[in-house]
């Protein structure tokens, strides 16, 4: 009986291990659920392989436990690397590749790629591209810099950089001026930043992004097809703006204010005579007129008359800071009521009026009875007004990037505070040009625009000017406002004054030398015969010292503190004695003699003055004696340095030598000689050579400056903003920036 239940439990036992597995014929068991793939020694599920029935192989299929699968064999598998056949995140398997060529996976050799164990790419194959520190296949640079440069490009100036193996423009730059916009009938010009300026006009708002200009819609609020006149834009911050505006048919003026894509319409007066307009916010503005117009103020909802008083212009500091003027009126107010400014007389009529800050205006005025003409005053510091120009009619101003610029019908002028330079308007843009239609906005980049009747003109903080005149002389120039010529054997002087050259100067024969000294704007010459003469600023030509030996070289640290340099050609030695500039002042010398002819001297302290000798070596003066410092490897032509620890000397076989206050060191190397040299600054320096070429080093790049087609470029000399030079045939140029490159 026992025997017997071991039997049945037994084949019990045998029977829930057969309900457990299924036997395969290999002797493989698997779960009960699965069945045997004898093929691929797997279990897999029924339905893997009924979803297979019939289809060809690796064709694709979707079974339980496998939602994304192939047809192996009549099974529905996963894919899996070494498969032969492309699924999931696999770029090959096998002979199956996603893409066939090195090409594709941006090298530039076509050779067919591999497939490695992990069904990835096998990149060993593959050779060049970018990135790899090489230039090769399509390539301009790879790590480095573009061999070529900026003005190869079509640019004016600037350095290239490598951007994807490519040149990067952004530090390249033109110059001068170009017509940003073709329009029609422009009348007001205003931004906040090189990216955000508003241009409006006849029926027109025009918005420039840094890029191009581009029409406003505002037809929510001014109907297509109104005939509106669009006189005034005031952009208080970026992407919003003020604008006044006429409605000729409704003859009333009106105002829109701007912020984004939006607009908002508000009505000033059932007049037609609104000319101008500024705000300090969207809750503060104040547009003004004549005819009867006067002042109005804007509270953030409506416009309300504060004054009467005809005016054309309209400026402020901020909300307690604000000026209005207009034909014998130049009125200002602290938030209130408008009053006559003090200590200000207007002659004419007030156009235009500008300012840094509260303490720092400007305003033109403008006569228009016998000779047109304008007067620029400027309070300064807040203390007292100030004329600071005379001249040209209409002149309307603006003030960025630390100076004014300021423009009528015929040019545009800039003044840094000490000096007016004119930024050399394009004739065929001077042609448009009109006064009632005039206006001018500079960007905080020194960016200019100039909007005339049909276009907008742009300057890009540097241009040169060619001035009308050839003479054969050698040009002397100390400061942005002066620089002197001395022509037919130093008979003949012309003196710029910033904007023209005078020739009305009469001074003595056989200059050989000028110094102009920058603070006095005195001029200071040396004779062949060996005098020595000043010439205060509107005076004559005064004998002052007289030396032995005909006159070579004179340079001066200021007015009472000069060398002077005579060379004994014959014995070739050199004299160089120091000066106090006046004429009893005595002649002092100390170890003066170079036993070699001196070419040239500069020097930034009385005991830190260089010479150049014609034997080509570099003496120094320590305040008590020269000595020779340094033999140069090549003929030096040229001379000059920004300070003590800032001296350069450029020779002929290309090299710039540069003097830290410690060492020299070879920073430049042109290909051929170095013929002219100015450094206003350590990180500001010009080189010209032979060929007409000039390099630029801003503190960490050389880098070429188109020079049109100017021939070779000699004789620089400079001071504030501009670079003057002579070419080969004794043309006179001006580089003029507004900014420091």
């Amino acid at each position: 009986m026992g025997r017997a239940w071991i039997f049945v439990g037994l084949a019990a036992l045998t029977g829930c291990v057969q309900s457990e597995v299924i036997e395969c014929g290999d002797g493989r068991v698997c779960p009960i659920g699965s069945v045997c793939d004898n093929t691929h020694l797997l279990c897999v599920a029924q339905d893997q392989f009924d979803k297979c029935a019939g289809l060809d192989q690796n064709a694709p299929c979707s079974a339980a436990g496998v939602p994304d699968g192939l047809c192996h064999e009549g099974v529905c598998l996963a894919a899996l690397c070494g498969d032969g056949v492309l699924t999931g995140d696999e770029v090959c398997d096998g002979t199956q590749f996603k893409e066939s060529s090195c090409l594709a996976l941006d090298y530039y050799d076509d050779v067919p790629l591999q497939c490695n164990d992990a069904c990835g790419y096998d990149e060993s194959v593959c050779t060049g591209f970018c990135g790899d520190g090489a230039i090769n296949g399509p390539e301009l640079c790879d790590g480095g810099d573009p061999v070529e440069s900026c003005v190869d490009l079509g640019y004016a100036a600037g350095y290239l950089t490598c951007q994807q193996c490519g040149p990067g423009l952004d530090d390249c730059r033109f110059m001068g001026w170009q017509t940003s916009f073709a329009g029609s009938r422009n009348a007001g010009i205003h931004g906040s930043s090189d990216t955000d300026i508003y241009l409006v006009g006849q029926n027109s708002i025009q918005h420039w992004d840094g890029k191009q200009w581009k029409p406003i819609d505002v037809s929510a609020c001014v109907p297509v097809g109104s005939n509106t006149d669009y006189t005034s834009v005031w952009a208080y911050a970026n992407n919003a703006a003020f604008i006044a505006a006429v409605d000729k048919t409704a003859a009333s003026s009106f105002a829109l204010h701007l912020t984004g894509t939006t607009c908002t319409k508000t009505s000033i007066a059932a007049l037609n005579s609104v000319k101008g307009i500024w705000a300090s916010s969207a809750t503060d503005a104040y547009a003004v007129g004549d005819n009867g117009l006067g002042i109005y103020h804007f509270n953030g909802s409506a416009w309300s008359q504060v004054d009467t008083t005809n005016t054309l212009a309209v400026w402020g500091s901020g909300p307690t800071d604000i000026y209005a003027g207009g034909a014998g009126a130049f009125l200002h107010s602290t938030g209130g009521a408008f009053t006559a400014v003090g200590g200000y007389t207007v002659s004419g009529s007030v156009i235009s009026i500008w300012g840094e800050n509260a303490t720092n205006v400007f305003v033109s005025s403008a006569v228009t009875g016998g000779v047109p003409s304008s007067a620029v005053h400027r309070m300064n510091n807040g203390v007292a007004w100030t004329q600071i120009y005379t001249g040209i009619a209409g002149l309307r101003g603006y003030w960025a990037a630390g100076r004014v610029f300021a423009a009528n019908t015929s040019r545009i002028l800039s003044y840094d505070g000490r000096d007016w330079i004119d930024l050399a308007m394009p004739t065929d843009a001077t042609a448009q040009m009109r006064a009632t239609a005039y206006a001018v906005y500079a960007s905080p980049l020194a960016n200019v625009f100039a909007a005339d009747l049909n276009t907008v003109e742009r300057y890009r903080a540097a241009a040169w000017a060619e001035d009308d005149f050839a003479a054969s002389g050698r040009l002397f120039a100390r400061s942005g406002k002066q620089a002197v010529l001395a022509a037919n054997n130093g008979a003949d002087f012309l003196i710029f004054d910033g904007q023209l050259w005078n020739d009305d100067i009469t001074a003595p024969a056989g200059v050989t030398d000028v110094w102009i000294d920058s603070a006095s704007g005195d001029i200071f010459m040396i004779q062949d015969a060996g005098g020595v003469w000043r010439k205060a600023a509107g005076g004559i030509w005064p004998a002052q010292a007289t030396v032995t030996q005909p006159g070579s070289l004179i340079y001066g640290l200021s007015a009472t503190n000069l060398f002077l340099v005579t060379n004994d050609i014959p014995n070739s030695i050199a004299t160089i004695r120091r000066w106090d500039g006046t004429p009893a002042g005595g002649l002092t010398c100390g170890t003066c003699t170079i036993p070699d002819v001196v070419i040239r001297i500069w020097g930034a302290a009385s005991d830190e003055m260089y010479a150049i000798t014609k034997n080509a070596h570099l003496y120094k003066f320590n305040g008590t004696s020269w000595s020779d410092v340094m033999p140069l490897a090549a003929k030096t032509f040229v001379l000059h340095g920004s300070a003590t620890n800032d001296v350069y000397v450029g020779e002929s076989d290309g090299s710039v030598m540069r003097w830290d206050g410690s060492t020299w060191t070879e920073v430049f190397k042109a290909a051929v000689s170095v013929v002219g040299l100015w450094a206003f600054a350590p990180d500001d320096v010009f080189v010209t050579t032979v060929g007409g070429r000039m390099y630029h080093y801003d503190g960490a790049h050389w880098y070429e400056v188109k020079t049109e087609s100017f021939s070779q470029l000699s004789q620089l000399s400079g001071g504030g903003d501009v670079l003057f030079m002579v070419n080969q045939s004794q043309d006179v140029f001006r580089l003029i920036r507004s900014t420091k490159w």
